[in-house]
């Protein structure tokens, strides 16, 4: 049983704080990581028999709606976001789903930003962290491509004059570059990974680096890290971050990235591939 405080604005307070309990730790972990990804605010909140149901936009356009209930989670989603279709992405596969209109799905919908206009909601039952997770990871990616057009066309609707506008095929043709070039550094992080063993243990067999060696990223885009190198006891949990720019240039680190690096401690290590 987790004791827990939500911040929700109603019709007549701005900043209402509902405490309530959480009775099972997958919907507590996820409450704290929204409750984290969102500042500490929900945009609804109500709580029945310590069974919780918040809503919070996670990111502009993303509104995730969870029931916290005795033994697991419920999501309300809409169908499809910009990210595409929640049925497709290959995360609740196991799970039982079913569509609904918000008002008969539940009746706290209908005021939730983001959902009420809604048509239709999905109704995700029994999810799980891992599963909330790559949600999150696949939204980010989505809110962090949107937020870059947004600043491109702003950038050049200002020089109208000099710049064409992008459009929406180009920018596809931009950030599948993009995908190839991380694609190529995690590849080539791979190798530079195999000659480090090699350096390091001479007696080491080609068979042996491809068991201590594993490119997580291929099957997995949600773990925080691209690959995985164990041998001997040394461990590391290696994140490829990969440019063509200058070797000063920023890179993006989403939150999940950093959470998961951070909980490695001296295990995790971000390995910067230029071209």
């Amino acid at each position: 049983m987790f004791k827990v405080e939500i911040h929700a604005p109603n019709r007549k307070e701005k900043d209402k704080i509902l405490k309530t309990e959480i009775l099972n730790r997958e919907s507590y972990e996820i409450f704290e990581d929204l409750n984290k990804l969102c500042g500490g605010k929900a945009l609804h909140a109500i709580a029945k028999k310590n069974e919780p149901l918040i809503a919070y936009e996670v990111y502009k356009g993303f509104t995730l709606v969870f029931k916290a209930n005795k033994i697991s989670s419920t999501f309300y989603v809409k169908t499809t976001y910009s990210f595409g279709d929640i049925r497709d992405l290959g995360i609740f596969t196991s799970n039982k789903i079913r569509i609904t209109k918000p008002e008969d799905a539940h009746s706290a919908l209908k005021a939730i930003q983001g959902i009420k206009e809604a048509k239709e909601v999905l109704v995700i039952s029994d999810v799980k962290f891992t599963q909330y997770k790559k949600l999150i990871e696949h939204a980010s990616t989505a809110s962090t491509a949107s937020t870059a057009s947004t600043a491109s066309t702003a950038s050049t609707a200002s020089t109208a004059s000099k710049k064409k506008e992008l459009s929406p095929e180009d920018l596809l043709k931009k950030l599948e570059r993009h995908s190839e070039i991380g694609k190529k550094g995690e590849l080539f992080a791979i190798e530079y990974e195999k000659k480090r063993l090699k350096d390091s243990y001479r007696s080491i067999t080609e068979a042996e680096l491809e068991q201590a060696i594993k490119h997580i990223a291929i099957t997995d885009v949600a773990t925080g890290y691209d690959i995985e190198s164990h041998y001997n006891g040394e461990s590391r949990y290696i994140e490829v971050k990969t440019t063509i720019s200058k070797a000063e240039s920023d890179f993006f680190f989403s939150l999940n990235e950093y959470e998961v690096l951070k909980a490695k401690g001296e295990e995790a290590y971000i390995y910067r591939i230029f071209f």
